[in-house]
């Protein structure tokens, strides 16, 4: 028989068999699920507002517009592909009964895409360190998106739709806060100054989402152990 019980402050459900066994559900991880979005908020924003800013900053430093536009187009088409090789990498993983929760390897994307975006900030009239550090900067500092949803839902599948909706919060938060914020700076200051925030950004969302990856199996390594064998 399958008992369903609500518990004040999430969803927990029982499962009681013959033998008597229940399986006992958790509600929300609020904790871990504030250090995604604080995250998102971060690297979303620094992945837009560097997508739209790039055309702009490489027309200024002597690329032609179409040169420019063929710079972002490139960027965009490994966007496309990363997502796919990264959600088809950790689908291998884990049908070798590895774990779906991929917030370790997403920290990891966005740290390369803080590297290529020091590399755009330096890179100064040199087409060579633009080229490189835009594809970092995109291809990786946008590639995660994906790894994200999976990992939340993985983690909260009992309350999944309440937390994808907190995320993705933090995720066009970041898109509506951090281009205006880019540009005032890029207006202010310069747009080296932009990329080397920027750069800060997607370190602290690197951080913030390998902090909620050692929250989360720190506190049900016991579990996730049975579960995912990781």
């Amino acid at each position: 028989m399958i008992i369903p019980q609500f518990v004040v402050g999430g969803i927990s459900t029982s499962r009681t068999g013959a033998g008597g066994d229940t399986n006992s559900k958790k509600p929300l991880d609020r904790m871990v699920i504030g250090l995604v979005t604080v995250g998102a908020f971060f690297a979303a924003g620094a992945a837009t507002s560097f997508a739209i800013f790039i055309v702009e900053f490489a027309v200024s430093t002597g690329w032609t517009p179409g040169a420019a536009g063929t710079l972002l187009a490139v960027g965009s088409i490994g966007v496309l592909l990363s997502r796919i090789a990264a959600g088809w990498i950790i689908d291998l993983r884990t049908s070798r009964g590895g774990s779906p929760i991929a917030l370790k390897p997403a920290s990891i994307m966005m740290a390369l895409g803080s590297a290529g975006m020091v590399l755009v900030m330096i890179a100064g009239r040199s087409p060579t360190l633009l080229v490189v550090g835009a594809m970092l900067s995109l291809i990786m500092g946008w590639g995660w998106p994906g790894l994200m949803h999976l990992a939340v839902v993985s983690m909260n599948r009992e309350v999944a739709a309440r937390s994808t909706g907190f995320i993705l919060v933090g995720v066009f938060g970041g898109g509506v806060v951090m281009p205006v914020l880019l540009g005032l700076i890029a207006e202010y200051f310069s747009y080296q100054a932009g990329w080397g925030l920027n750069a800060v950004f997607l370190g602290v969302a690197a951080g913030a989402f390998y902090w909620a990856h050692s929250v989360y199996f720190r506190r049900t390594a016991n579990e996730a152990g049975l579960l995912y064998r990781t």
